[in-house]
């Protein structure tokens, strides 16, 4: 029953952790890690490859990593869990943290494609206070995150210090009227 898209591949050993391996439509690696079981929805249809376990790696189709972290097992697919890090298509560290059943959790660190850190926050069970600087100093963006979706009120300055947005977000969108400024305070 290895009935899979030309897009996975997998060693279809039943019941047991097997290595699965997404490829692009240009043939290149996009995600491989272990899956078990065949009643999640990460392979398409039907769920042909399982839930996600263990260490994960994901590369951008040029072949630079784009992600890598481990999976608890899940009936919705696989949680995330522990040490993650996500890289920028030009092989930076754009994020490091840990994730506590799919929430961010703990110390997450961010950072500009040149590597200079922006942003160092503190989630709870994937709420906390999002606050990121301009690589060249000054307050860059900050609201409130609810559930790993930013919730709430989120203001936005251009790199002079003049606000340039600010509204309010609802399980992740824009929702509500936002005001935006020009970078001399103009609206």
């Amino acid at each position: 029953l290895c009935a899979f898209a030309s897009r996975y591949s997998s060693d279809c050993a039943s019941n047991s952790a097997r290595l699965q391996t997404v490829y692009y439509p240009s043939g290149a690696k996009e995600e491989a890690g272990l899956a078990v079981g065949g009643d999640s929805a990460i392979g398409g249809p039907g769920g042909m490859l399982g839930s996600r376990v263990g260490r994960w790696t994901a590369w951008y189709e040029d072949g630079v990593k784009k992600w890598e972290g481990d999976y608890l097992h899940s009936l919705r697919g696989g949680l995330r869990t522990g040490l993650w890090v996500y890289w920028h298509p030009n092989g930076v560290v754009a994020a490091t943290g840990l994730y506590d059943h799919d929430y961010l959790d703990g110390v997450w660190i961010f950072t500009a494609k040149t590597g200079k850190e922006v942003a160092r926050c503190d989630f709870s069970k994937g709420s906390g206070r999002y606050v990121e600087n301009h690589v060249g100093g000054g307050k860059k963006m900050e609201g409130q995150f609810d559930r790993n979706m930013p919730n709430g009120t989120w203001t936005l300055w251009w790199p002079n210090g003049q606000k340039q947005a600010e509204g309010t977000c609802r399980s992740g969108s824009e929702d509500g009227l936002w005001t935006f400024w020009t970078d001399r305070g103009e609206f």
